[in-house]
């Protein structure tokens, strides 16, 4: 049998380093995202948390972004009486009951306050 020279072995030992270099690169590459990943999971549990709460009301730009209209929309719909609101004396802005906002709502998702909306 023929020896194994020891350029060979060199070269061997060289791409092994090479290679476990790039492996522990990876590794901690793996660990970072894996990181990252971790903090968006928590960043996205807060942010569901407020946007889950359930509120007695909405505001007017709720129900605008809601259903995709301008907020001028709505306070129009407000003043025609279509739309039914609170609002205490002094008070600058309308509250609108999630309940009635809820029952608006028809099969198809959108609020009967706006079906005739073009």
């Amino acid at each position: 049998m023929a020896e194994i020279s020891e350029t060979l072995i060199e070269d061997c030992v060289k791409s092994f380093t090479v290679l476990s270099s790039r492996v522990a690169g990876l590794s901690d590459s793996v660990n970072q995202m894996k990181e990252k990943q971790k903090n968006m999971d928590i960043k996205l549990d807060k942010i569901s948390c407020v946007l889950l709460k359930k509120s007695d009301y909405f505001t007017v730009g709720e129900i605008a972004l809601k259903e995709g209209v301008s907020e001028k929309t709505v306070l129009r719909r407000i003043k025609m009486g279509v739309i039914p609101y609170e609002k205490s004396e002094g008070e600058k802005a309308y509250r609108i009951p999630s309940i009635k906002y809820n029952e608006s709502i028809s099969h198809d998702g959108v609020s009967m306050w706006f079906q005739d909306h073009t």
